[in-house]
């Protein structure tokens, strides 16, 4: 009989009654029940459960005993007070290097009112493999285990080549730079993200027979629109300032501003050329890529100089995670996402570091990042992408762990 997935989400004690009725509540290589967590001198075998699945990704039931491996499993809620809180720092403490990001979902008991259990969501970890007392962690069928050197080798090696795979596709956007250099003054963003493995027709698939105009202006539109810049942050807004110009291409369909012709060359607007200020290009393809390009990184502020437009970088790159998710629920893609993010052309500019500090030098050399996340988290920690891409890049703008609109995302 199949056991759980890592992808199962129970909401209700009456979905674990569902699930423990079939039979599906066993220990398999993605998932665990415990009748309780140990006392806290025992963090580190929690530690290791954690660092175990993170390899592939996984959940763990806390309040359901099965006493032996091969015997019934019997519901036991109990006082989940301050569970959550533990297991999260514990994931996120010196116990597992490098630390993980879990997630915690409380299901009350109807049945006992006042408990309840707890189900601590591990995604797949792109820091994998983990280790806990100095040895790196893995998860056999059914057990936990201490990995070999060969088996270490084997995943960073994996990890690696999707990193490799990821800045690769990172480099080839860079070079369809579709402007020229009499048209070349300003910073350029490059964003791309791709879902990982994935069949090359997923989203076209997924789409089918239905409209890609009516997905890309109602669903997707609505996704990525969920987060909104602050206000006196400029004007943002992917789909409003310009870009709501939607044309099919050979790869998918793409969003873009008029002066981005139909099929990605630049072209004025009647008698006016076209200007890198107006250049914004989101290709969302076949195969769930998406592909964003602004020529408005930077810009020539009158009488002030060059002007580093961070919130514009910061925004965009949070939409594009976002976006991300619209495509994961539309394909119900449930594999990993490599994200990568570029900046060619800023040089020396300057960013308003307020009324105290004003306006504030820099200079800022090619940028390359890339990132490698569980859908898992694209869904329910989009901005955990952004904080990976940008991280170096805000701390040679003088932010020491801050990038700005993330403020409070540790």
């Amino acid at each position: 009989m199949t056991g759980m997935t890592e992808y199962w989400e129970p909401r209700t004690e009456a979905d674990l009654e569902a699930a423990n009725t079939q039979g599906l509540l066993r220990e398999t290589h993605i998932f665990d029940a415990k009748k309780q967590p140990p006392p806290s001198h025992k963090n580190e075998s929690i530690a290791t459960d954690f660092a175990c699945f993170a390899i592939d990704g996984g959940r763990i039931l806390y309040g359901a005993d099965q006493p032996k491996s091969n015997g019934p499993t019997t519901l036991t809620p109990f006082d989940t007070s301050g569970l959550a809180e533990r297991l999260e720092l514990i994931a996120r403490s010196g116990l597992i290097d490098p630390p993980l990001r879990i997630r915690c979902e409380d299901i009350p008991s109807v049945t006992k009112p006042g408990l309840g259990y707890l189900l601590a969501v591990i995604p797949r970890s792109p820091d994998a493999p983990h280790q806990v007392g100095s040895q790196y962690r893995g998860r056999s069928d059914r057990t936990n285990m201490v990995l070999s050197d060969v088996e270490v080798r084997r995943i960073m090696a994996e990890r690696e080549e999707r990193q490799r795979d990821i800045a690769a596709l990172l480099q080839d956007e860079v070079a369809r730079d579709p402007t020229g250099p009499d048209l070349r003054n300003q910073g350029h963003l490059f964003v791309v993200a791709q879902p990982i493995r994935a069949h090359r027709h997923l989203l076209s698939r997924a789409i089918g027979t239905q409209d890609w105009q009516l997905w890309l202006q109602s669903e997707f539109r609505e996704r990525v629109l969920s987060f909104q810049p602050p206000q006196g942050a400029g004007p943002l807004d992917l789909f409003v300032s310009g870009a709501s110009h939607l044309t099919p291409r050979q790869s998918g369909w793409a969003v873009h501003t008029y002066e981005m012709a139909p099929d990605r060359h630049i072209q004025p607007n009647g008698a006016y050329p076209a200007k890198e200020d107006q250049l914004l290009d989101l290709e969302i393809r076949d195969d769930g890529g998406l592909r964003l390009f602004c020529a408005r990184a930077s810009f020539d502020w009158p009488k002030q100089g060059n002007f580093i437009f961070e919130h514009l970088i910061v925004t965009l790159t949070r939409r594009m995670a976002r976006a991300a998710a619209a495509v994961s629920d539309k394909a119900q893609f449930l594999g990993e996402w490599g994200f990568g993010l570029a900046l060619r052309g800023i040089g020396t500019g300057y960013i308003n570091r307020g009324l105290i500090s004003g306006n504030v030098t820099y200079r800022v050399d090619d940028y390359d990042e890339t990132a490698t996340v569980s859908t898992e988290q694209v869904q329910k920690e989009p901005d955990i992408v952004v904080r990976i891409l940008l991280t170096r890049f805000a701390r040679g703008l003088g932010r020491v762990d801050y990038i700005p609109g993330l403020e409070g995302l540790v």
